[in-house]
């Protein structure tokens, strides 16, 4: 079956749900709409999870390299994750030093995805106190930068700290990690992984049960020009897969 079979159908209902939530409804309908909604963006995502690791295992992921402001980067996923963080009464904040603030030519979808793995990850499984992105240069690797992301959560045990990168390592009772919610199917840190690894780079894991956790990402990104000033493309996530535009008419 190839992905289109699946992701047309769940396009769909996305976008019918959306299309029903601007609809005057009934509170018992709109609680229905909003179910509807939140279970095909949750489907959406883990499709596109399992997607991506097929690819990555398979040695066949595409990757671009295009010039990207790595500063902007790390800026607009911490202003994605700010409404999350404040919701579970974390502090979550970014610090990039002065030679981190680079153009880099790289691949912005999978660079981007690397840190929203890392970043939604800590924050799950932190119930108190912070979650930190940190991007600096390796001091012997100028071309290199380091992004760390420390959490405050459970930590990992020493003998799980391997494993919690294999496929399917998944937060429960009894498993590598848990929390009060669950949550997770296993493949996000897999995922990072393999990416981190197809960009050439390495990851890391330090973390002390009862205290908290740093996953230490280390890419070879190098400086690079930035591009003129009308140029559109820079910086713009694309994907291998096609848009689908879902068309409502009366």
């Amino acid at each position: 079956m190839r992905s289109h079979e699946i992701r047309t159908p769940l396009t769909g209902i996305v976008g019918f749900g959306e299309a029903l939530a601007d609809e005057p409804l009934t509170p018992a309908g709109r609680h229905a709409v909003e179910s509807i909604r939140r279970a095909s963006r949750s489907l959406q995502g883990l499709l596109g999870d399992i997607l991506d690791f097929s690819r990555i295992d398979a040695d066949a992921l595409p990757m671009q390299r295009v010039p990207t402001d790595l500063d902007a980067l790390l800026h607009e996923v911490r202003d994605e994750f700010v409404p999350q963080a404040r919701q579970r009464g974390l502090a979550f904040g970014l610090t990039v030093s002065d030679d981190a603030r680079r153009w880099t030519a790289t691949d912005p979808l999978r660079l981007r995805q690397i840190v929203v793995n890392l970043v939604s990850n800590a924050i799950r499984y932190t119930d108190a106190g912070m979650v930190q992105i940190a991007a600096s240069t390796a001091p012997e690797h100028p071309d290199a930068v380091v992004i760390a992301v420390t959490d405050t959560g459970l930590g990992i045990a020493p003998e799980d700290r391997q494993r919690i990168f294999d496929v399917f390592a998944q937060a429960a009772e009894g498993d590598v990690i848990q929390n009060a919610d669950g949550g997770g199917v296993g493949l996000g840190l897999a995922i990072a992984d393999g990416l981190v690894r197809a960009m050439g780079g390495t990851i890391a894991l330090d973390s002390t049960v009862g205290e908290g956790s740093t996953f230490t990402v280390t890419l070879p990104l190098p400086v690079c020009a930035a591009p003129p000033a009308d140029d559109k493309t820079a910086d713009a996530p694309s994907s291998a897969e096609p848009a689908a535009i879902l068309l409502v008419d009366d």
